[in-house]
């Protein structure tokens, strides 16, 4: 693994890199997945809680992306769908697909907000 000094961002390997968040003194570890052109194929942790119940458990957690398309000028996954790895096996919790996009980008340096109606 190569970081550099102070990064939240690792490098793992060619197509993989962590990133660590800490907030609220609570840290995590996101794991993104790319594929040779560079595309965010998928997100990983180990960290992830979910409502099972009337409790919230922690599971490995997934994300996967594919389907890169132009929009605008911008390549982004089209379909993707995201999950627990719980005991029994494999929960999808979301999929979906993107059948339009469109961008619009606001004016940052005075605000340091971006502006969404």
């Amino acid at each position: 693994i190569s970081c550099l000094v102070g990064s939240e961002m690792c490098i793992r390997d060619r197509n993989r890199a962590i990133a660590r968040f800490t907030k609220f003194n609570i840290s995590i570890s996101l794991e993104f997945r790319f594929n040779d052109r560079g595309e965010i194929t998928g997100i990983y942790t180990k960290d992830r809680y979910g409502k099972f119940g009337s409790r919230y458990l922690k599971y490995p957690w997934e994300g996967r992306f594919e389907d890169y398309k132009e929009f605008n000028g911008i390549r982004i996954p089209t379909r993707g769908e995201v999950g627990w790895h719980l005991p029994d096996g494999w929960w999808l919790f979301w999929k979906g697909e993107i059948v339009d996009a469109g961008f619009e980008f606001g004016d940052t340096r005075s605000t340091g907000r971006v502006r969404h109606d």
